[in-house]
């Protein structure tokens, strides 16, 4: 088969923004640093439209298409400093449109109040929200896609079919330069993920291209937000585009190698992290701009990957804009009134919880109504004073699947699964409402967060093999989604080991006492009768 060029895809509506390709940045001493052979940086930052970035490359087909093109008015929706918002108000500004900017929080810095002065500075109108999960369930269509109101929804990140074609076009572009030797074959390419769009449309644009090159894909949002599934999805809804148009495609479009590398996200998105600052640093000393949300993520995972293998090719994609992007005088007084004070109080503010990453985790996985009713049968009498019914029916649920060696009914002599969840609330009341928030948050990801296993059923409606099963694949995840599956577990085998009757198979007898003594001798530790641990001060 004949490869690919960027000419194949001009039966496809554009606006002419990204013509001439971007150059690319060998880095030797970076290079030597990692132990590779080449290493080098594709510079979309210098993409000519909208001050840079490959969003610039989404917008350039996006836009153009029919339903966009159309509407005077576009939706989208953001963290308060995203790149897709700026540069798509950018575009408005150019093409004199009007844009409904729906954002949510994320910690704020130098790159996100650029981006943040811009969308403000713009032919826009910001909504806000703090958190993404509130922001979808307020206005579903976000997500969905369609109409809102008077407005033509453009999806997260610019990611719908028509604006990957931008990015396959940019795969395109890269694999002719290099059949021009104007750089090295590549034995891997990094990028951040978003919401998958670049990655898709960069590994289909190579293997049409002729150099199905392997691209690593760095997740800089939570598991639930990239997926396997979404990747297939995306790239589904892409080839049905290409092919309608431009009939059906060569089979080289079934080598498309695209991995999504999870790992790198920290404290979850929109937080920088350590190596991710890190790498920003080290790539500013060779005058390359990166930002720490996802550029330096996905830079860190490339120099924790490659770092481990001497030798090889590697290319980097830069995807976001250069420089700080124009901005009015006074654009603050354009913030609402919530985001205004949220940013006001940011001394306050210590980014998102667990508790927020939890809950965004559970509701990510599908299951968007939490359902609290039906627990009665399993729990009969329940007063907790920390747990509800259905929480407490989450705890004895997993202590079958955790504690016996075979998941079901437990071993005796020991507690029932309802006393188990009964210690475990009464140890949880000595502890700070904080950790208590967390817990909260972790029980409705536990209870309801089962499709992140393929499951429809709740946790407490599974046999205790399949609770074993999904606690292990939280476990697999990493991050946020483990510490849930060690915290059920922890609590479940502290709930399980406060009775004494559990202590005879592992030959515990007891604390120690003193000679000629009938109490512990660490009986000035106990609180006295009645009262539990937290509830007095010294």
């Amino acid at each position: 088969m004949t490869p690919w060029t960027r000419e194949r895809l001009d039966p496809f509506p554009r606006l002419g923004w990204v013509e001439e390709p971007t150059p690319v940045t060998p880095l030797p001493q970076a290079a030597a640093h990692l132990g590779l052979d080449w290493l080098g940086v594709k510079r979309d930052d210098l993409t000519a439209g909208l001050h840079g970035s490959t969003k610039t490359r989404k917008l350039d087909f996006l836009l153009a298409s029919r339903r966009i093109a159309q509407s005077e008015v576009w939706a989208s929706l953001g963290a308060i400093g995203s790149g897709h918002l700026a540069s798509l108000t950018l575009a408005a500004r150019l093409l004199g449109r009007h844009v409904k900017a729906y954002c949510f929080w994320e910690p704020p810095s130098v790159d996100v109040e650029g981006n943040l002065a811009a969308i403000a500075s713009g032919p826009s109108t910001l909504h806000y929200r703090r958190t993404r999960i509130g922001l979808g369930l307020s206005h579903p269509r976000l997500v969905l896609g369609g109409q809102l109101a008077n407005a033509a929804v453009i999806p997260p990140g610019g990611s719908a079919p028509e604006g990957i074609l931008g990015v396959v076009r940019g795969g395109l572009e890269l694999a002719e330069q290099i059949h021009a030797g104007l750089l090295p074959r590549p034995d891997r390419i990094y990028l951040p993920w978003g919401t998958g769009g670049t990655g898709v449309g960069l590994s289909l644009g190579l293997a049409l291209g002729g150099l199905p090159l392997p691209v690593r894909a760095v997740a800089t949002v939570e598991r639930p937000y990239a997926t396997r599934l979404q990747l297939r999805l995306l790239r589904r809804r892409t080839i049905a585009l290409l092919s309608q148009t431009l009939g059906p495609l060569p089979r080289s479009v079934d080598l498309a190698r695209l991995e999504v590398v999870h790992g790198f996200v920290g404290d979850g998105y929109g937080h920088p992290t350590p190596d991710g600052l890190a790498a920003c640093e080290r790539l500013a000393a060779h005058d390359l701009h990166l930002e720490p949300v996802y550029g330096g993520k996905a830079f860190a995972a490339l120099a924790a990957h490659e770092s481990l293998r001497p030798g090889g090719r590697v290319l980097y994609w830069l995807t976001s804009h250069t420089g700080r992007l124009p901005h009015d005088d006074g654009w603050q007084d354009r913030l609402p009134p919530r985001l205004t004070h949220d940013l006001a109080a940011l001394p306050r503010r210590l980014g998102p919880s667990r508790r927020r990453l939890l809950i965004g985790a559970a509701a990510a996985a599908g299951l968007l109504v939490v359902r609290t009713s039906g627990y009665a049968p399993r729990l009969p009498i329940w007063n907790g004073a920390v747990l509800a019914r259905w929480e407490a029916a989450v705890v004895a649920a997993a202590a079958q699947a955790v504690i016996p060696d075979v998941p079901g009914p437990l071993p005796e002599p020991g507690p029932s699964a309802e006393q188990i969840a009964a210690n475990v609330d009464r140890y949880l009341q000595g502890i700070s409402p904080r950790m208590i928030a967390e817990v909260h948050g972790m029980m409705a990801l536990l209870e309801q967060g089962t499709g992140l296993n393929g499951s429809l059923r709740r946790l407490t409606h599974q046999t205790p093999a399949a609770r074993r099963r999904f606690l292990q694949r939280l476990s697999s995840f990493g991050g946020v989604l483990a510490q849930a599956s060690r915290g059920i577990r922890d609590l479940c085998l502290l709930g399980w080991y406060q009775d004494p009757r559990t202590w005879t198979p592992l030959g515990y007898g007891g604390p120690r006492l003193a000679p000629g003594r009938t109490s512990p001798r660490y009986d000035a530790l106990v609180a006295p009768a009645g009262q539990l641990p937290g509830s007095t001060r010294a």
